[in-house]
């Protein structure tokens, strides 16, 4: 399934100002992965290391901490709304 993924100022400028994005996936981390796919230069300010998540990025679910949730196994519907920001931009 197909979501709008909102995107942090920092991470929206390394794929030149787009602050709204589409991706696919089941799941958060699918969703995660298919982002970085997509836009390759963000891989490396999403995962620290193959499959683990940057804990410096905080994603949220219909405003909820997905780590409060399942974390990277969080599953996805298609009315979600995905955001995700760089730690010190939370607040």
């Amino acid at each position: 399934m197909t979501l709008r993924l909102s995107l942090a100022n920092l991470l929206a400028d390394r794929i030149g100002g787009t602050a709204e994005v589409e991706v696919e996936g089941a799941t958060i981390g699918e969703a995660l992965q298919d982002l970085t796919r997509r836009y390759p230069p963000l891989e490396a300010l999403v995962w620290k290391s193959e499959g683990v998540f940057n804990d410096q990025l905080v994603l949220f679910r219909n405003g909820e901490d997905v780590r409060r949730l399942e974390g990277l196994r969080t599953p996805l519907k298609s009315a979600d709304e995905l955001m995700l920001i760089t730690a010190v931009e939370g607040g």
